[in-house]
């Protein structure tokens, strides 16, 4: 199901520390999962290390359960994640 427009809201989510292959898949694969649409993408990567941006339109109600997912997917390969409501 969309959400109604009126009702999403733009997020930055920032994904960072040691690059892994296949990574930015897992992440679009777990945000699948969610009605929300990503507007803007941007990837450095860098000495192996990675740091990923998305901006995505979302209910804000749903960010912490996007949120839970996303750290249960990168927590274990060392990664963090920081979002902040725009």
């Amino acid at each position: 199901m969309i959400a109604d427009s009126s009702q999403r809201q733009g997020v930055i989510i920032l994904i960072s520390g040691p690059w892994h292959e296949g990574l930015e898949k897992k992440v679009f694969d777990a945000l699948s999962q969610f009605s929300l649409s990503i507007e803007e993408v941007q990837k450095i990567e860098m000495a192996g290390r990675l740091i990923l941006a998305l901006r995505i339109l979302l209910d804000p109600a749903h960010l912490d359960a996007v949120e839970d997912d996303l750290k249960e997917l990168i927590t274990p390969l060392q990664l963090e994640l920081a979002s902040e409501i725009l």
